[in-house]
């Protein structure tokens, strides 16, 4: 998310209208209130660091065994857009009888997203 915030920072800019581009910034720090809020009460308790001096930053670190899994991360997000509900809802036949038998109501929905999906 954070190159197409910059993105469409750096096209507000571009435009020159520096009255513009300071309401769609407040608009956009108003937005990330909105959830950051939630965010906020933890950050004010603990600060960036816990009490045995470690701080957040080391806690987040990068899964390289994730990286062999990229080309099927890529096929579930694009299962996931173009609405492919069967690979989320069994991986055959009689698992995705048993899902709409225990969730009959989920029924209609899913069927009509795998029509026009």
């Amino acid at each position: 998310m954070i190159p197409y915030i910059a993105l469409a920072f750096y096209y507000q800019a571009r435009r020159k209208n520096l009255r513009e581009f300071a309401i769609y910034t407040g608009f956009f720090l108003l937005g990330c209130l909105t959830t950051g809020i939630f965010l906020l009460p933890t950050l004010l308790k603990y600060g960036l660091t816990s009490p045995g001096g470690t701080s957040t930053a080391s806690m987040v670190m990068i899964n390289v065994a994730n990286l062999g899994e990229f080309v099927n991360y890529l096929i579930k997000l694009i299962a996931f857009a173009c609405y492919d509900t069967t690979r989320f809802i069994g991986g055959d036949s009689p698992q995705r009888i048993l899902y709409y038998y225990h969730y009959m109501w989920a029924a209609p929905f899913t069927l009509f997203l795998t029509a026009v999906g």
